[in-house]
């Protein structure tokens, strides 16, 4: 029996040593050959066209299960339609992961029998990658971006990806993407350059951090960037963004997908925005998005949030805080002149909901320190899906609130300096929208002169469901008070009280 046991305890040595030989080849070249094996999943005809990767050095170490990837380039070309062609370069100095118990008999002879054919499989249950970069040129242009580090934890593959590529069958790129899952992705330190060849304009970009959190396929809880910033080579900040967070990301449903890359890649626009109407009636992409001190040269926001709710019913909240732009910007685009001002500041809560026979309310209030607060509200049959079909859609339940906190004295000031004249200036332009004899028009007129005189308070309200073609027809004609009424409550100075406050505020 001693001896039975003696040779059984010799046969497990023999079988380890032989095993701690055997399987270090055979998981070196079943990862080289699916190395090998990207371009047949990245390339398309016409479209992107890539090399077999060149691979320096692959080493398994069967005791701790660490697989390390060194020196490894990635060659491409991809068309970029009238523009030329991008020339790609992704190099990577060194990937190293563990991989687990269970790939590892995947990659044996007894795949058959552990395999199984839905669900997630873990292909690295930890990664670790450095000296990352990549390098796009395209005419005389020139991007070279580089990470400090790449981790992750529990990289996952959808058991019938992994068989294929087990096997070496076709991918498709939106395969791989459906079909990956990782509990925690880790991009960190990336910063580099876009140049102009010929010239010495050169635009920095860094970035802190990009981190996904608990992908599975179609669905990631969470998405956040930090950190991201675009200088000019003067060192002027022309963008940058302290954090984005995106909560619980959806893809849209696949088949929908391959038929939206089918159409932009064959140039059919107006299938893919069928398709585009298809995927906005499925789940919110993003269910809530949060974006915090965001600045693109004299634009800045300190925070926005987005709640997406559903597209089915559609229901959805914007609320903004701290959007700033310089007030040049609003003159240039209304034509109007706000005296005393260098910069426009505005606060805003924006709600969608449809309701009963698929009406969608809307309801919003803008704030704006210095000139006012705006709310709103009002109802339509749809979402417009262009400039036409929203001048064509019915509006009901009409309101608009305006309670003035300066904006009408900076408007008069930038008019005229005297009161009385600015008075005169505002009535007539306003009147001229209601000048037709009726007794609707004389009640709509009557109440923007006492609001202009004495600016307080000014609530709109619709008689009837219009469209803003209607509006438009109506407001050239001088018939507005047939569309629209409306109700002044004085404030507590006159026009011409709040320019002389103005006035003795522009002084100290």
């Amino acid at each position: 029996m001693k001896k039975f046991f003696l040779c059984l305890f010799v046969l497990l040595i023999v079988g380890c040593g032989a095993a701690y030989f055997a399987v270090p080849p055979l998981v070196e070249n079943a990862v080289r050959q699916n190395l090998e094996q990207l371009p047949a999943v990245l390339n398309q005809p016409g479209r992107a066209n890539f090399s077999t990767p060149e691979i320096g050095k692959i080493d398994f170490e069967p005791l701790s299960r660490t697989l390390t990837i060194e020196k490894t380039i990635l060659k491409g070309m991809v068309e970029d339609g009238k523009p030329g062609k991008i020339h790609m370069v992704c190099r990577i100095g060194e990937v190293q992961g563990t991989m687990p118990w269970r790939l590892l008999f995947l990659l044996g002879p007894i795949r058959n029998v552990v395999s199984e054919e839905y669900g997630f499989e873990t292909v690295l249950s930890d990664f670790f990658g450095k000296d990352v970069s990549l390098s796009l040129a395209r005419d005389m242009v020139q991007v070279e971006s580089a990470a400090e580090e790449i981790s992750g934890k529990n990289i996952m593959l959808q058991a019938n990806v992994l068989g294929s590529i087990l096997d070496n069958l076709p991918l498709d790129s939106l395969d791989i993407i459906y079909g990956l899952g990782v509990d925690d992705f880790l991009l960190k330190g990336i910063g580099g350059n876009v140049a102009l060849i010929n010239n010495s304009h050169i635009v920095t970009h860094k970035l802190g951090a990009l981190r996904i959190s608990d992908w599975r396929g179609q669905v990631a809880k969470n998405i956040s960037i930090t950190n991201l910033t675009l200088e000019e080579q003067t060192r002027k900040n022309i963008f940058s963004i302290e954090k984005i967070d995106l909560d619980t990301v959806t893809l849209p449903e696949m088949p929908l997908m391959v038929a939206l890359k089918n159409d932009i890649e064959g140039f059919h626009p107006v299938d893919s925005w069928d398709i585009f109407r298809q995927i906005m009636k499925g789940k919110p992409i993003v269910s809530r998005s949060i974006i915090n001190n965001l600045q693109i040269e004299d634009y800045g926001l300190k925070s926005a949030i987005i709640d997406w709710f559903s597209n089915n019913p559609a229901s959805w909240n914007i609320s903004l805080a701290g959007l700033t732009m310089p007030i040049r910007v609003l003159e240039e685009e209304t034509g109007l002149n706000v005296a005393g001002l260098d910069k426009f500041d505005l606060n805003a809560d924006l709600a969608v909901e449809e309701g009963e026979n698929s009406l969608l309310n809307h309801k919003g209030a803008f704030r704006s320190p210095g000139l006012g607060v705006l709310a709103y509200e009002f109802s339509t049959p749809s979402t417009p899906t262009s400039a036409l079909t929203m001048m064509a859609t019915k509006i009901s339940g009409f309101r608009l609130d305006y309670a003035d906190s300066g904006l009408v004295a900076r408007l008069a000031s930038g008019i005229a300096p005297n009161a009385q004249a600015a008075m005169f200036a505002l009535k007539i332009a306003a009147g001229h929208f209601c000048s037709q004899h009726s007794s609707q028009n004389e009640k709509l007129r009557e109440a923007i002169e006492d609001f202009v005189e004495q600016p307080g308070n000014l609530v709109i309200w619709a008689r009837k469901s219009f469209s803003m073609a209607e509006v438009g027809i109506q407001a050239y004609r001088g018939d507005l008070g047939s569309i629209l009424g409306a109700t002044a409550t004085p404030g507590a100075q006159s026009l011409e009280e709040a320019m002389k406050s103005l006035k003795r505020q522009a002084n100290k």
